[in-house]
């Protein structure tokens, strides 16, 4: 049997993003209802003229909340505008619908609100949150009018809530440990929640619903499961509840062929039937939320809750990302872009499309070209904005045939006229996690036909995410060749290809400029035996484990590398 050494994974991607809702700004309201309506009513009323000729036209009725305007409120508002939820006040009652309507007019006449990314007139997407031209224009008639209350008789019944939980009652409920104190002020923060998962058997999981208790504070959330102890590890060596720090070189993945997370407004997602994803005894799960500061101390904590189906999945979908870890955007460019592609190695069913990037995207577009040359839209957005995102799925899927191309092309802008750039005046912008940088992804859900389908699907998207990876790790290098983590990153793509000369200089680079990482020691040891060095991997591997006595990988190379060189000298 073959001995397969472990390296410790450094490579990783990352990312998402988004959240906040439009400041308050309170109207006058210096009149009870009754006299409001008086108000109104005397200044409309008008002696008749008696000599008129009739005209045939029917008076133009008045637009009251209770009949006309409450509904739009209920059905495309109170999900983000209610008590405990990110919008930052409730639309639930007239009072404090009427003490808001300026403000409401005026976001939805310029169609800020409710906040809807893509055009949906070039392709629809499954709970679009979007207000008719003739709602605005009810909702602007309303205002104008003089915001009447109406017949109470009229008022549709609230939406109801089970507990707050949009899916119902969840099968089981997650909560945080203890929460998080997160600081008044300071910049972005990404932090890492550890809960670990109680089961006695293999659950399968159809929803998921996340429900962060103070949503004002956080931009998104990330759901990712850990089955091993490394994350469980990095909470406990930290004092504070959770870690912090984007997710590299992690053991913590989202669930095969789903991408599970949390924005203001966004309705969790309820799988179709016979495609849920496994859930096994012993895993833990890692929420990573990006905390905005909002200049007061704030307690974070979150619920998730798990819905669970009964049958083992039937369907597996799987998740591809189009897009370029090069980025490096020249201070003052207005037009900088990017393109990418993947080619289809056999027929799928396209699910869902989830656009991603920072302050400095403009445009989106995605596209399927058929092997015709057609060319056929995904996604169309024209003003990105990173404070909405959200995962777009389709009202049925799309079939595509095995030759065909997803494309996908964004823009951005880092000119001083770009009103959302966070560097006054701009600087030079290149990849990566944090706000400040910028990232260009477009991840497409498909579902293959069949499992030996979804191997070679899966192996063509190893290939391009590796060769895509390793563009990236060479600009990492390039732009930051002090830090430790751009070299291991770079070795470690390095050694999984084989190029182990390239690799062990790479490993030793990163050490040298950080000799307290164990893993860039570990691995520099592992390319030793590879290479049948055993002498020099020995020393290497024991000096990882004097640095790190808890890892396991280093412990266990070293066994390897002592019975390899023992086995050599009795030769």
């Amino acid at each position: 049997m073959t001995k397969r050494y472990r390296i410790v994974v450094g490579a990783g991607l990352a990312a998402i993003a988004l959240v906040l809702a439009f400041a308050t700004r309170e109207s006058p309201d210096a009149l009870t209802k009754s006299e409001r309506n008086m108000d109104h009513q005397l200044e409309t009323e008008q002696e008749p003229d008696l000599l008129a000729e009739p005209t045939g036209e029917q008076p133009t009725q008045a637009v009251t909340f209770t009949r006309d305007i409450a509904p739009i409120f209920f059905r495309q508002c109170a999900g983000c505008h209610r008590p405990g939820e990110a919008g930052p006040f409730p639309l639930l009652q007239y009072d404090e619908c009427r003490s808001h309507a300026l403000q409401i007019a005026d976001v939805v006449r310029r169609k800020l609100m409710p906040p809807w990314l893509p055009d949906s007139q070039v392709i629809a997407y499954t709970g679009q949150r979007v207000l008719t031209e003739t709602e605005i224009e009810s909702i602007s008639r309303w205002v104008d009018g003089g915001t009447l209350e109406g017949d109470p008789s009229d008022l549709p019944p609230q939406p109801q809530w089970v507990d707050g939980w949009r899916l119902g009652r969840p099968d089981m409920v997650l909560q945080f440990p203890r929460p998080f104190t997160l600081p008044a002020g300071g910049g972005d923060i990404f932090r890492n929640f550890v809960i670990p998962v109680e089961l006695s058997e293999k659950k399968y999981v159809r929803a998921v619903e996340i429900r962060p208790l103070s949503p004002r504070v956080v931009h998104h959330g990330v759901l990712l499961i850990d089955s091993t102890v490394q994350s469980r590890r990095l909470d406990e060596e930290d004092a504070e509840p959770g870690f912090g720090g984007m997710i590299y070189g992690s053991t913590a993945r989202s669930p095969d062929g789903f991408f599970i997370g949390w924005t203001p407004g966004k309705m969790p997602f309820q799988a179709p039937s016979g495609m849920a994803w496994d859930l096994n005894p012993g895993t833990d799960i890692v929420l990573q939320l990006h905390l905005i500061p909002s200049g007061k101390t704030e307690q974070v904590e979150a619920s998730i809750g798990l819905f669970f189906s009964d049958k083992p999945p039937s369907l597996r979908p799987m998740v591809l990302r189009l897009g370029l870890p090069t980025i490096d955007i020249p201070a003052g460019d207005s037009e900088y872009r990017i393109q990418d592609q993947f080619q289809l190695p056999v027929d799928v069913e396209l699910l869902s499309v989830y656009p991603h990037a920072h302050y400095l995207g403009r445009r989106m577009q995605g596209d399927i070209v058929h092997r015709d040359g057609t060319r056929q839209p995904l996604l169309r957005i024209a003003e990105w904005d990173f404070k909405w995102q959200d995962e777009y799925r389709f009202p049925k899927p799309i079939p595509v045939k095995k030759g065909a191309n997803l494309t996908m092309e964004f823009s951005y802008d880092n000119s001083a006229e770009n009103v959302r750039n966070p560097s006054s005046p701009p600087r030079r912008v290149t990849f990566g996690p944090q706000s400040s940088d910028e990232m260009g992804d477009l991840w497409v859900q498909v579902l293959p036909r069949n499992e030996q389908d979804r191997d070679l699907l899966k192996a063509a998207r190893v290939r391009k995410d590796f060769e895509s990876e390793l563009k990236g790790c060479l600009l990492e290098v390039k732009v930051r060749p002090e830090d430790h983590k751009a070299r291991y990153n770079l070795a470690c793509l390095l050694e999984t290809v084989g190029e182990l000369d390239a690799a062990a200089s790479q490993y030793t680079l990163a050490f040298r400029l950080n000799t307290e990482h164990a893993p860039s020691i570990n691995n520099l040891g592992v390319v030793r035996c590879k290479q049948r060095r055993y002498a020099e991997a020995i020393p290497l591997l024991e000096k990882a484990l004097k640095l790190n006595p808890d890892l396991e990988d280093a412990r266990y190379n070293l066994n390897l590398a002592r019975e390899a060189l023992a086995a050599e000298k009795s030769k």
